[in-house]
């Protein structure tokens, strides 16, 4: 039995020994083959790495670059036509040379070099995932998001429409609507993007056109019209004013007309409102006249001069109403529109869309109502708005002067149409000043809810001349 024993032992013992034996010379084989695959192919890819299917291994750098270019060629072969279905007429032509288009050559040839060059086991097995699991490379593409943006704007001009809420008319303690909600439209961005990138992945060995229908999303009015009770437009929240006397026809033109848009405008609880947004376009084709306006550092005539008094006046409002400012900017200097019926500067607020824009944010529990009081015989702007109050209470500090800094010295353009001896006064001088006025906003528990101070920085401006040179 001993023996029998013994020579059992002896039989494991010489298994072991052999398994050990085998183990380690399969470990050395395995490091032979790893090493000479890191000799051989240094500089180039590893064998176990594919792109489209096809072994790119022993490839170095510019052997990948070439490889690509062919499928670049491929890739420039497409085109995608957008039919919008409301209108078929209406189509975008988009070819991937527009947006710039293009392989991803430099990520996609350092993915493939870096495959099995991991720092983990010093490359050992890196390469050794790559020899018993190949790698299929998927091709990388980069494109022109801006030129893609101009893209994108074009089709909105097109096709975008805002949404109407519904608008409502505040009379005798009661909401009633005159407009009903409308839903408006605007191209889906992210869709489409994915569709260009999808079909321009697609190689085609010859010129391919596909036709897709463009991607568009409807946009809900945040309120229903049959809403117009349950809103809470139930207590005058603040108003504020200006006038606009001595104001030329085109400049009194504007500024009915734009604060007659903001008529009856509705705000969603917790939406900021944007002047730019709800007032659009503002140019001759929306009906606006050339008045003047500041710009450029200088007053010159353009469409929608005027259009600040109304965001001046809406901007008063929204103090009053104790809502949070979210964006404003004084004008660049004194405008004395804004200073008529004995209000100090510094209670402005210019605009000039998209660069410049007035927002405030309706942070009450229910919504706001905008209404718009125009006098023409007394040249008065008022913005009212309703709501539901929550018992804040508004502590507004008077506009404090700081420091004033006198005009330059007028300046003097010569103007070969006047005659020598002549002038003609085109901008007149303001003084400089630094403005600040500080607005307390308290809960009705009488509670600190805001407090904010606004500075208001006007240039000095000196007084424009044109002086004839012309001789007769």
């Amino acid at each position: 039995m001993k023996k029998k024993l013994l020579r059992l032992f002896k039989f494991f013992g010489s298994f072991l020994l052999g398994a050990l034996i085998g183990t380690a010379i399969l470990f050395w084989v395995f490091i032979f083959i790893i090493f000479q695959t890191k000799k051989q192919y240094s500089g180039r890819v590893y064998p176990g790495v594919n792109l489209l299917s096809d072994s790119i291994a022993g490839k170095n750098r510019q052997e990948l670059d070439d490889i690509l270019a062919e499928v670049q060629t491929k890739t420039l072969d497409q085109k995608i036509v957008f039919i919008w279905k409301e209108d078929p007429q209406k189509k975008w032509e988009i070819e991937p040379q527009e947006i710039d288009f293009s392989v991803d050559t430099n990520a996609i040839i350092d993915e493939a070099m870096g495959l099995g060059r991991e720092t983990d086991g010093g490359n050992y097995l890196g390469i050794y995932r790559l020899l018993v699991s190949p790698k299929n490379l998927e091709l990388k593409y980069k494109f022109d998001q801006v030129k893609l943006t101009t893209i994108f704007n074009a089709m909105s001009l097109q096709i975008n429409q805002a949404v109407q809420e519904p608008l409502f008319d505040f009379k005798q303690g009661k909401v009633i609507n005159f407009k009903v909600s409308k839903e408006g439209r605007k191209i889906d961005r992210e869709k489409i993007q994915q569709l260009l990138i999808l079909t321009f992945s697609r190689l085609s060995p010859s010129k391919a056109v596909v036709n897709m229908e463009l991607p568009v999303l409807v946009v809900k009015p945040h309120a229903e019209s049959d809403l117009s009770n349950k809103m809470g437009i139930n207590d005058l929240l603040g108003e504020g004013e200006s006038f606009f006397l001595d104001s030329i026809p085109n400049r009194v033109h504007n500024i009915v007309l734009a604060a007659s848009n903001l008529h009856g405008i509705v705000i969603p609880p917790g939406e900021t409102f944007s002047f730019a947004e709800k007032i659009g376009d503002i140019s001759q084709k929306t009906g606006y006249q050339r008045a003047y306006v500041i710009k450029s550092g200088k007053t010159v005539l353009d469409d929608g001069g005027g259009v600040c008094q109304v965001s001046t006046t809406l901007f008063r409002a929204a103090l009053n109403a104790g809502l949070p400012i979210v964006e404003r900017q004084a004008h660049a200097y004194r405008v004395g529109f804004y200073e008529q019926g004995s209000y100090p500067p510094g209670l402005d607020a210019t605009v000039y869309p998209p660069n410049l824009d007035f927002k405030f944010k309706n942070d009450t529990p229910a919504y706001l109502l905008i209404q718009t009081e125009i006098d023409q015989a007394k040249k008065r702007l008022v913005f009212k708005f309703y709501g539901t109050s929550d018992g804040r209470k508004v502590e507004m500090q008077k506009p404090i002067i700081l420091s004033q800094t006198p005009p330059p010295e007028p300046i003097y353009v010569d103007d070969p149409t006047l005659v020598v001896g002549t002038e003609k006064k085109f901008d007149s001088a303001h003084w400089g000043a630094k403005v600040v006025f500080t607005r307390k906003v308290w809960f009705s528990n009488g509670e600190l809810k805001e407090e904010k101070t606004f500075i208001s920085n006007y240039t000095p401006w000196p007084a424009v001349y044109f002086r004839g040179t012309k001789t007769q």
